[in-house]
């Protein structure tokens, strides 16, 4: 899926046999406000553990495509926007 700040990619963890939500975000300046919401947002989300919640598994940073990734639970009945 697609929204207005990152696109989402099916993912498989071939390390535990399991489908991911891979998010894609442009990565903002280290230094921006911007950068340093989604830094604390990541780490909430790290210790977050509720079955009402998606799981944070991993954050992939690559600050030379300007790109964040984070790898989440998968919900297969995608969006809750849509109900």
């Amino acid at each position: 899926g697609q929204g207005g700040f990152s696109i989402v990619h099916l993912a498989f963890d071939t390390s535990c046999g399991e489908y991911r939500a891979l998010k894609e975000m442009k990565r903002p300046l280290a230094s921006s406000s911007m950068m340093a919401q989604i830094q604390k947002e990541i780490s909430v989300m790290r210790y977050l553990r509720h079955k009402n919640i998606v799981i944070l598994y991993e954050v992939i940073d690559d600050p030379q495509e300007k790109k964040l990734f984070l790898a989440l639970q998968y919900v297969e009945k995608g969006p809750i926007i849509t109900y």
